[in-house]
């Protein structure tokens, strides 16, 4: 759907290499960068930074260093109060962190162990990280100790958690070497139980990240693409596959569920088309809202008396 005014640039942000995660805080101020390992240009140091939004300027750059040697950041997130963020390197420690760059709080995981992935759990001060030996565990930021989840054969590709903090989603790609599909684990992060597997379209044999995403009143829905580019939608309760989209015709990996219009969602796929959907209803009502908006906004031209003066 076109939406009016037209969609425009409202900040460019240019870095000299490739940017491995970005988390917005809970309340929008801040923009969290981090520019970890990236393959390209391996050399590259590792930083994270910290933009102001509203005035668009990089207010923090930190490394983490071992020595003389700079240290790879595998994950990054936010607290609930957005004025700490936490950073996962891979030194075996999870570094909180003020908005004045000052760390607050260390959470060591365990002896000879490190974050490979790293997860948030919105409106909770935790989150749910995969260490070196593909075990997921629940970490608390309030002095909890930690939660086992799970002990997976391979290393997941993706973790999301809904935004009720009741379901998380584990992307895993086995068997690399055969055509076969990946699978969706969905738990129950109250009882830390599987609740299911689900399958998503990705026969090519190479490691191709599916990072699903939940919304719906209760994050009851679980939307997810494809190698094919393919959008589908599940039931999380039941399993069932409520629909699918055929928009984009190449890898279509990543979707998200609009903060504040639980009706709308974006898709991105390697056909360098971002699409924007939206439900019946939101379409109606988004469009209501553009023509009141082109209303309040049209020039009343005084009336003309075309005969005057002939």
């Amino acid at each position: 759907m076109r939406l009016t005014p037209e969609p425009t640039i409202y900040k460019t942000y240019e870095f000299s290499r490739s940017i491995t995660n970005v988390e917005w805080s809970p309340d929008s101020k801040h923009l969290l960068v981090n520019l970890g390992f990236d393959i390209a240009s391996p050399g590259s140091a590792p930083e994270f930074n910290l933009i102001d939004v509203e005035n668009g300027e990089i207010v923090l750059t930190r490394r983490h260093r071992d020595g003389p040697h700079d240290v790879h950041v595998n994950g990054i997130g936010w607290l609930s109060d957005a004025k700490r963020f936490v950073t996962a390197p891979m030194d075996g420690m999870i570094y909180v962190w003020n908005l004045q760059g000052e760390v607050v709080q260390e959470v060591d995981i365990g002896a000879d162990q490190h974050v490979e992935k790293m997860c948030m759990i919105t409106g909770h001060d935790k989150a749910l990280i995969v260490n070196g030996e593909n075990k997921i565990e629940v970490i608390s930021f309030d002095g909890q100790e930690a939660r086992y989840v799970d002990l997976m054969a391979d290393r997941p590709s993706a973790l999301s958690v809904s935004p009720n903090g009741l379901y998380l989603s584990i992307s895993m790609k086995t068997n690399a070497d055969l055509c076969r599909p990946a699978q969706i684990l969905i738990y129950d992060l109250q009882t830390l139980t599987c609740m299911r597997a689900l399958e998503a379209d990705t026969y090519i044999n190479e490691m191709f990240v599916i990072m699903p995403s939940f919304f719906g009143p209760g994050g009851e829905i679980l939307c997810a693409g494809s190698e094919n580019g393919k959008i589908h939608f599940w039931d999380v309760e039941t399993g069932e596959l409520i629909d699918v989209l055929n928009e984009h015709y190449k890898h279509s990996g990543w979707g998200t569920i609009h903060p504040t219009l639980p009706g709308m969602m974006a898709t991105c796929s390697d056909d360098n088309h971002i699409i924007l959907w939206t439900t019946k209803d939101l379409s109606r009502a988004l469009q209501d809202e553009d023509e009141k908006w082109m209303e309040s906004r049209r020039t009343v031209l005084p009336t003309v008396d075309i005969k005057k003066g002939w």
